[in-house]
């Protein structure tokens, strides 16, 4: 399964023939983009778009980022008594979902994205 390049956020999560790499830059985009993993935009270490794929969440990845159970959710701390204190969480399926907006959470790079839009902060490994 291919990554959708327009998914894809420098920081985000891959894997290259099954081992994990960083997107360190996004040199081009097109049919035959190319993910920069070294950090420098030399062809010499370009990563071909159709060589990653992506990263499916698993109890595993989200114990690497932090994450631990917390009845029916993966919560990165437990929830106060203020309720303004924003917590974030996805449910124990996975999912992550306030009503009527359901985004896609079927792989890491998705999650990174979705926890970098809501709190402004990386989702990095801990271990």
């Amino acid at each position: 399964m291919l990554v959708n390049a327009e998914d894809l956020r420098i920081g985000n999560l891959v894997y290259k023939k099954g081992k994990c790499i960083t997107v360190r830059n996004i040199c081009d985009i097109g049919i035959n983009f190319e993910v920069d993993t070294y950090g420098h935009c030399d062809q010499i270490y370009w990563t071909l778009y159709n060589e990653i794929s992506p990263i499916g969440i698993t109890e595993e990845w989200l114990k690497k980022f932090g994450f631990f159970k917390y009845n029916s959710a993966w919560v990165l701390k437990e929830p106060t008594t203020n309720m303004l204190e924003f917590n974030f969480s996805i449910w124990e399926d996975f999912s992550y979902n306030t009503g009527e907006i359901k985004p896609p959470l079927e792989f890491v790079h998705q999650l990174q994205n979705l926890y970098f839009t809501l709190t402004g902060a990386e989702l990095t490994l801990k271990v």
